[in-house]
């Protein structure tokens, strides 16, 4: 697991709980993932996949729209506390615009 405690709660998600389910014998392991509209711009530092850590709010159409939870510094807990998603950012993107859509996985 990696050292900074969001790089760790990160990890465990995306990783860990599903293996803990599979091996708890949970027919489902995956995590819920949904399709967001951003609402924010930022920009990625590296061409590397982001698991940025977002609020979403319910649409009128039944979708989703997500804003940052705040900073994405991996030592930064209130962000993760704050998210309810983490917003999957392919390492082809470099730079998120407001109304880009990305898959999210909800936070369990």
């Amino acid at each position: 697991m990696p050292g900074n405690p969001v790089s760790t709660m990160v990890t465990a998600t995306v990783f860990a709980w599903p293996l803990l389910r599979a091996l708890g014998g949970y027919s489902q392991t995956s995590l819920r993932t949904v399709r967001v509209t951003m609402r924010d711009h930022f920009d990625t530092p590296a061409p590397l996949t982001y698991f940025v850590r977002v609020a979403l709010s319910d649409l009128e159409d039944g979708g989703y729209e997500a804003h940052l939870a705040g900073p994405q510094g991996s030592n930064l807990l209130r962000t993760m506390a704050l998210a309810n998603a983490l917003m999957i950012v392919p390492e082809s993107v470099n730079v998120v615009s407001p109304n880009a859509v990305f898959d999210a996985v909800m936070l369990p």
